[in-house]
Formats: C-alpha cells, sequence, structure tokens
C-alpha cells in the first residue's frame, strides 16, 4: 500500500513537472522583441508617364485591359501625390468615367499588388506585414482629405487590414504558439480595432499560459481566488502539495543513494 501511494505521488509529481518543463518551451520560444518598425518616408521614384503606356488600353473594357504591372513597377505606390497624378492621366483620357478610372488603380492597388508581394509573407515575418499597416494607414488617412476619392482609398486601406488579418490566421493555424508573441498580438489588436480581428481562440489554458508570458501573476491569482470554488481550490491545492512532497521524496532518494 505504501508502495502505490508513492507510485501515486512520483506520478503526479512527474506530470507537474512534465507540465513545468512544457510552459518553460513555450515561454523560451516566444518572440518578446517589441522592436516596431518605424514608418519611412516614401522612397523616391523617377517621374513616370502612364500616357505613353495606354495606348493599347480599352476603354471599353478598362479593368481588363490595363497594364497593372507596368504601373506597379513604375508608380510609387506610397505617394499619394504619384498616385492622384496618374489618376488625372486616366481622368483625361477615358473623361466621363471617373469611377471606372478609380476602379483601376483600386485594382492596381489591391489584387495586382498583393499578387506580386503574396509569396514574401508565406513564412512568418510579422516586421512586413507592420509595414504594410503602415502603408495601408495612409489610405485611411487620404479619405478623409480627398471626399472625391474617399471611396478609392477606403477600399484600399480595408483589403490590405483584410489581407493582414487573413495572415495571421494563416501564420497561426501552422504555428499556434505565434499568437503569444509581442508583435503578432500587435497586429492582432490593429485588426481588432477595425472589427477585422482574425478568428483565433483561446482555450483556459491558453489564457494561463498569455498571462504567464505576460507576467500577469496577480491577475491570474486574482481569478484563481475570486472565480473559483471551493472545492477546485482545495483539488489545486491538495495536487500541489502531493507534487512538492513528490519532488523532496524524489530528492532525499537520489541523496541516500548517492550517499550510499
Amino acid at each position: 500500500m505504501k508502495k502505490t501511494v508513492s507510485y501515486i505521488i512520483y506520478g503526479i509529481s512527474l506530470t507537474g513537472l512534465a507540465f513545468l518543463a512544457y510552459l518553460l518551451v513555450i515561454i523560451i520560444r516566444t518572440d518578446y522583441s517589441s522592436n516596431i518598425p518605424q514608418e519611412s518616408s516614401c522612397p523616391k521614384k523617377p517621374e513616370f508617364n502612364l500616357s505613353r503606356h495606354l495606348h493599347s488600353w480599352d476603354k471599353s473594357q478598362p479593368l481588363t485591359s490595363f497594364p497593372y504591372l507596368v504601373f506597379l513597377d513604375s508608380v510609387n505606390t506610397c505617394d499619394i501625390d504619384a498616385i492622384q497624378q496618374n489618376l488625372s492621366i486616366l481622368d483625361s483620357i477615358n473623361s466621363g468615367n471617373s469611377t471606372a478610372n478609380q476602379h483601376v488603380i483600386a485594382i492596381a492597388l489591391t489584387d495586382s499588388l498583393w499578387s506580386q508581394i503574396d509569396q514574401s509573407l508565406v513564412n512568418y515575418n510579422p516586421d512586413s506585414l507592420i509595414i504594410l499597416v503602415q502603408w495601408a494607414e495612409r489610405f485611411n488617412h487620404y479619405k478623409d482629405y480627398d471626399l472625391g476619392k474617399a471611396k478609392l482609398y477606403r477600399v484600399v486601406y480595408k483589403f490590405w487590414i483584410n489581407i493582414v488579418a487573413n495572415q495571421l490566421r494563416t501564420y497561426y493555424d501552422n504555428k499556434p504558439s505565434h499568437k503569444y508573441d509581442f508583435k503578432f498580438n500587435y497586429l492582432t489588436a490593429i485588426c481588432q480595432s477595425k472589427n477585422l480581428a482574425p478568428p483565433i481562440g483561446n482555450t483556459d489554458f491558453e489564457k494561463i499560459i498569455h498571462n504567464l508570458i505576460n507576467k500577469n501573476f496577480a491577475y491570474l491569482f486574482s481569478k484563481f481566488w475570486h472565480d473559483t470554488g471551493i472545492f477546485y481550490k482545495l483539488i489545486v491545492l491538495m495536487l500541489g502539495s502531493l507534487t512538492v512532497y513528490g519532488y523532496y521524496r524524489i530528492i532525499r532518494f537520489h541523496t541516500k543513494t548517492n550517499v550510499s
């Protein structure tokens, strides 16, 4: 009987040790880096005359015949003045069809641009997503100052915030522990503020890990003390005591063995 009790205590102790080892691995592998990339100014590009590349642009089918690749390779896409200048060129060539012209630019700055950079975001790269969000935020501000093109800017902005949210979900699906990283949570918070939070759930156990990583010990103790019943508290206390006692017995056993 005594041996059986000892085996049970050892088993509980080893289980507790395995749990602590699991927590330690997650904590060690978590990226705590909070160095958010600084928003940089737009790099300068040579002036580009879009009109020279529109000789084959079919104005009856403006969306399918526009030279998107030429536009993206040549126009400074983070410079609103350059975008507006090229939109003015479209309006002068395809006059009276401003909505379609803005639609062309919207496709260039969303689907076409995404097809060029999507492979660069296959692997987990939070810095690239942060830089992408910083670029997209420019359009979120432009819509408040240029009401005539507000819809264009809004479409571009929402498209990229959706892309960021979807990428976060993909990273999470591939490696759930990413959600403990500082930059991952930073990006998730941005998406949540736009009501586009990635569908990432947290079990009660994962919430405990998250708070342990963020050193919210007072919060964890408060939740345990105020939000659990007396029976649960007794169980935790008993298991904790058995685990500590088990470690004590294991240490004593190895000490006696070494002495012998």
